[in-house]
């Protein structure tokens, strides 16, 4: 469907020939391609409704050439290049006009020296004098700094991880964005994103939900009850309600990021109620490296004391 919406950029109003879709968009779409059947440019990504996930509102293509054609003859009905003389929003602290600038850190603010370490950043957004979606990979130095000229227009983060060869393998691992790195923000002024290489904790916006091995930057060891014994080659009977084991991790080595280990114990609890922390079968949030797993039994009989 088509119509026509007046909207306000930069202080100035402007009617746009819009073409409205059934097609859900995300946070950073805006300033995509929107095609038809045949793979063709058919408008730009505008923006959707909150309340309304499956509607979209999309630039019309006829629209967005008119838009550009009078860009760059200088028309007054097209709004102005953005720049600190006509908006009130503060320059980023550390920003270089024109570029998208920051750093990749360890937690205690030194650079990633471990060998091999791939540091893998992604930078998308539409570009205004291309006239298109534009995709940056920005290179990491030494010092964990990072800084990518980018063509005047809107820019988020679409990646952002470290590949780390470790045991014989290489992972894939999450960086923790200082931030809001998904978000389109202009170039022009400069933008500043710097990023952390965690290796345990919650990631953000998961807090409350630790028993789930999937919010956690480490890693995950599964352990289960099984009545089943292979080297006796029968059955056993379920563990006596109110078992309590405690599992103790022992770091064997580095970890993946260099860094010396913590020994780690995890209690559990059988009788605990279910989707607890204590009823969980897994040990969630352990950094990646080598281990061993000790476990132990304790009961406890009516009176609380423990056999």
């Amino acid at each position: 469907m088509q119509q026509r919406l007046r909207c306000v950029i930069k202080g100035q109003t402007f009617d746009t020939q819009c073409l409205d879709t059934t097609s859900a968009t995300n946070p950073g779409d805006s300033g995509g391609p929107m095609v038809n059947d045949r793979v063709e440019l058919v408008a730009v990504v505008s923006g959707g409704e909150a309340e309304q996930r499956l509607v979209s509102h999309n630039i019309d293509l006829p629209e967005v050439r008119s838009f550009l054609e009078r860009y760059s003859k200088g028309s007054a009905d097209t709004p102005p290049p953005v720049s600190r003389t006509n908006t009130d929003e503060p320059e980023p602290k550390g920003a270089k006009r024109g570029y998208v600038t920051g750093r990749v850190l360890r937690t205690d603010g030194k650079p990633i020296d471990v060998p091999g370490a791939r540091i893998v950043l992604e930078i998308s957004g539409f570009g205004i004098n291309a006239g298109n979606t534009l995709s940056y990979l920005p290179q990491i130095q030494r010092d964990g700094s990072y800084q990518q000229r980018v063509s005047e227009g809107t820019y988020h983060f679409t990646r952002w991880s470290i590949e780390v060869p470790f045991d014989g393998k290489t992972f894939q691992l999450q960086l923790e964005p200082v931030g809001d790195a998904r978000s389109d923000r202009e170039s022009e002024p400069g933008i500043v994103q710097d990023f952390v290489w965690k290796t345990q904790g919650l990631w953000p916006g998961k807090g409350g939900y630790e028993n789930t091995f999937t919010n956690c930057y480490g890693g995950s060891i599964h352990v289960k009850m099984d009545t089943w014994r292979n080297d006796l080659r029968k059955s056993v009977p379920p563990l006596p309600a109110g078992t309590k084991c405690e599992f103790t991790v022992t770091p064997q080595g580095k970890l993946i990021d260099g860094t010396d280990g913590k020994e780690m114990k995890f209690l559990r609890d059988f009788s605990a109620k279910p989707g607890t922390i204590e009823s969980s079968t897994y040990l969630n949030d352990i950094p990646v490296g080598v281990y061993t797993l000790k476990p132990s039994r304790s009961r406890r009989t009516a009176r609380g004391n423990r056999c």
